[in-house]
């Protein structure tokens, strides 16, 4: 992974997802998307699931897997069914 233009990540030679070690999950522990998505969660919650640069700070910012899984959960709660959109429930 390159460093973006104009962020540099200082002395780290490495970026923090490449130094975990080869975790692969297999089709047969991971039917479905969602299931590889939780498998992954289970198996390594603290490895970065992804980096992106803060525009702001200018710096790399982490997100690890159980971060992901916990904002997954709180888009799933946004979007239930008793939340859903309706007519009913549009103010006039």
């Amino acid at each position: 992974m390159s460093p973006a233009r104009g962020f540099d990540r200082g002395n780290d030679p490495q970026p923090p997802m490449n130094r975990h070690r080869m975790d692969a999950i297999t089709p047969e522990a991971a039917v479905t998307l969602a299931s590889l998505f939780r498998e992954r969660v289970r198996r390594s919650p603290s490895a970065v699931a992804y980096r992106h640069c803060d525009a702001g700070s200018r710096q790399w910012t982490d997100t690890p897997w159980q971060r992901m899984a916990a904002e997954v959960t709180r888009w799933q709660r946004g979007h239930s069914p008793a939340r859903a959109w309706s007519p009913a429930t549009v103010s006039p």
